[in-house]
């Protein structure tokens, strides 16, 4: 993702017209300074090189490390120009911030324009670059919007330019205009964080807008892996459930994440619940549990497979209607 901040920064802060003075400017300071750039290129790579001791017996290495991040791994990309990135960040901010956000974009587009707000450009290119680069042909989003986050800090700021726009155009009516905008910005932002934390609690990393339905609307539209717990954060709701309600010497087997489990289940499961791995699911005690987020990987696994399609399981912990967690009985206990 910071390959791309170059990218933001020429888009957002350089003079770009007139366009012909703005390119022979360029040329007569490259002129000028190539030996410092080319200095400052190889100081990057002999850091780089320096601080990662995986290249210091290889450095080609490196490459190919690039080459597994160009083509993410063995996920195969969209074919064509796609709006799912824009769709769910539309879908994951509170309908308050979507709002603002919004109306904050139109008023900085309108404002570079007329000339007016030159620092504008900055965050609309902060907002876009990030937003065009995951959406172009041969890119993967996947899991939310982890992928581009980095547009996040700019949507605040252009939202937080359209409150402050909105002040400013009612402070021209007067006192008592210039108070009721402050009262509704703040019923705006305040209410869906209200709405969002009573439908969602501690899990607020799963959060859908009501705009999209919800999470189970939003795993209809996005798929159950996009609608999910990616970070396993709900797993230690689950070992709660499994110290209160699991029998002595019971074996936990966990399909997505497995380590998740393994690191802290000396802190925070049962101490005779016994960890087993997915080779050896039968050993251990009478009662046999699966755990796992309702990720999509799950189905890599027969046991997890089987976990998602338990029409009865054993512990289910669901936000807005839909499951993002699930426990499941093998031994085929209640």
């Amino acid at each position: 993702n910071a390959l791309f901040l170059p990218l933001v920064l020429v888009l957002g802060v350089w003079r770009w017209f007139p366009f012909a003075s703005a390119l022979r400017a360029l040329g007569q300071h490259l002129r000028r300074t190539w030996g410092q750039y080319l200095l400052m290129v190889g100081v990057v790579v002999a850091f780089y090189w320096l601080v990662w001791p995986y290249l210091h017996e290889d450095p080609l290495r490196g490459l190919e490390y690039f080459r597994y991040i160009a083509s993410q791994g063995s996920r195969v990309g969209a074919t064509g120009l796609t709006l799912q990135p824009v769709q769910m960040l539309l879908a994951v901010l509170p309908e308050g911030m979507l709002f603002l956000l919004l109306l904050g974009t139109a008023v900085a587009i309108f404002s570079r324009l007329s000339g007016a707000q030159p620092l504008l450009r900055l965050a609309l290119a902060w907002l876009l670059v990030p937003l065009l680069r995951i959406s172009l042909p041969g890119s993967a989003n996947f899991d939310g919007i982890r992928h581009y986050l980095e547009c996040l800090p700019a949507a605040a700021l252009l939202a937080g330019f359209a409150a402050a726009w909105l002040v400013e155009r009612a402070s021209r009516r007067g006192v008592v205009a210039r108070a009721g905008m402050l009262v509704m910005l703040v019923l705006l932002i305040a209410m869906p964080v209200a709405d969002g934390w009573q439908r969602y609690g501690v899990y607020q990393h799963v959060y859908f807008n009501r705009l999209v339905g919800g999470q189970a609307r939003a795993a209809e539209i996005f798929g159950d892996s996009e609608a999910s717990d990616y970070w396993g954060v709900t797993y230690r709701a689950g070992m709660n459930w499994l110290n209160r309600n699991a029998g002595s010497g019971a074996t936990l087997v966990t399909p997505v994440a497995p380590w998740l489990v393994e690191l802290t289940a000396p802190v925070w499961l049962r101490g005779d619940i016994q960890v087993a791995d997915l080779e050896s699911p039968e050993a251990g005690g009478s009662e046999r549990y699966v755990m796992l987020v309702t990720n999509s990987g799950a189905r890599e696994e027969t046991l997890g497979g089987d976990c998602l399609d338990d029409p009865n399981p054993a512990y289910s912990l669901r936000v807005g209607g839909h499951a993002i967690m699930q426990i499941c009985r093998l031994d085929g206990g209640g």
